[in-house]
């Protein structure tokens, strides 16, 4: 029975890999959809709300003390953010399990590194990258299983003295404060799979800032966001500081 249960959860045709498929073929036609780069960050913000994102995010990753490293943008789609992000940085790699915007990201922006993985086993070697950040991606993921593997990859990539942010967060402890009518209206079956709520992962950010604690975090912080307060009561980012001597 147990054999069974495990196969209808994580086998080829079970409810995680049927999530994944879903979700993948969204995010391709959200590339067709949207050709404007700032289509694939997920909430196609204005202007000036995005700007206002990139410097609060820019501050938090600590892009202006980072002089010469490498930095990685885990679920980067197009690489739209990142780019806007560390504009001047000599080597920018971003990974997303997609492909077409991976194609779209090259010919936007031929100067960076793009590659096509999953981000709980990502091709790349341990200590890797000065700075991480996966940002609006974590809620997408299938199950709490999967978001902590996925924060232990990530870690493991990370260099000594580096930094990750794992952005957007959407906190359980939190989620009874979302605003009733966008409950009401991101549950619509009418909406795409990826965009609802019943398809989001919500994570206890308790348990995520011990895990990074657990793995060799030097220091853990759960920080609010500079958006909107609608949004930013439930969404939070965490940053974690890597142990010099790691």
């Amino acid at each position: 029975l147990s054999k069974s249960i495990e196969n209808a959860i994580v086998g080829p045709g079970g409810i995680m890999n049927q999530h994944r498929k879903k979700m993948q073929l969204e995010w391709k036609e959200n590339t067709r959809k949207y050709p404007n780069p700032i289509g694939t960050t997920g909430r196609r913000p204005e202007e000036d709300e995005f700007q206002e994102t990139v410097d609060d995010v820019s501050l938090k990753l600590k892009l202006d003390s980072l002089a010469d490293g490498a930095i990685l943008d885990a679920g980067s789609s197009n690489g739209y953010l990142m780019k806007r992000l560390a504009p001047r940085a000599k080597i920018i790699t971003g990974i997303d399990f997609c492909h077409e915007p991976l194609i779209q990201g090259k010919e936007l922006y031929p100067e960076m590194m793009f590659a096509q993985g999953e981000i709980t086993q990502l091709p790349f070697s341990d200590q890797m990258f000065d700075r991480i950040i996966s940002y609006s991606l974590f809620h997408y993921l299938p199950s709490h299983e999967i978001v902590f593997k996925a924060t232990a990859e990530l870690f493991r990539i990370l260099a000594p003295g580096g930094r990750l942010m794992i952005g957007d967060l959407l906190s359980q402890d939190h989620r009874h404060l979302i605003p009733k009518d966008d409950q009401e209206r991101w549950s619509s079956k009418e909406r795409a799979y990826m965009h609802q709520i019943q398809n989001w992962t919500f994570v206890s950010l308790e348990k995520m800032c011990d895990l990074l604690k657990q793995l060799g975090a030097q220091s853990v912080e759960v920080l609010s966001q500079v958006r909107q307060k609608r949004v930013n009561q439930y969404r939070f980012d965490i940053v974690a500081d890597k142990k010099v001597s790691q």
